[in-house]
């Protein structure tokens, strides 16, 4: 499930980038600013050409794009991107809510009623 965010940020050639090239273009997908979810979620950075990932931390610690976030609670991603000396920065926030059972081997909803389970 990937989900393109309207989190994708642009900075023109107005900010000063040369021959009208537009700067760092960046684009989430996985998870949505405001989102709640009741399973594992996965974020992926998509980068622009020549655009580089300067940083992605949820919660302040540093993050592999792609990286799977399993635990239920609150997250801020925080997202950075460069090209050519410009930043692009956002931040999306969302939720997991996950009950795991162990013994049956499946991820649950809250409620216990399993309309996604899968033994």
């Amino acid at each position: 499930m990937a989900v393109l965010l309207a989190v994708v940020l642009l900075l023109s050639g107005s900010a000063g980038s040369s021959g009208g090239s537009p700067g760092p273009l960046y684009r989430v997908e996985g998870v949505r600013d405001g989102g709640a979810y009741r399973r594992p979620v996965t974020p992926v950075i998509v980068l622009g050409e020549g655009t580089k990932l300067k940083t992605l931390t949820p919660g302040g610690e540093p993050f592999p794009s792609g990286t799977a976030i399993t635990a239920s609670g609150e997250y801020t991603l925080e997202v950075a991107a460069e090209k050519g000396g410009e930043i692009a920065a956002g931040t999306i926030k969302f939720s997991l809510d996950i009950w795991y059972y162990p013994r049956l081997g499946r991820v649950c909803d809250v409620l216990g009623r399993g309309a996604e389970l899968q033994l």
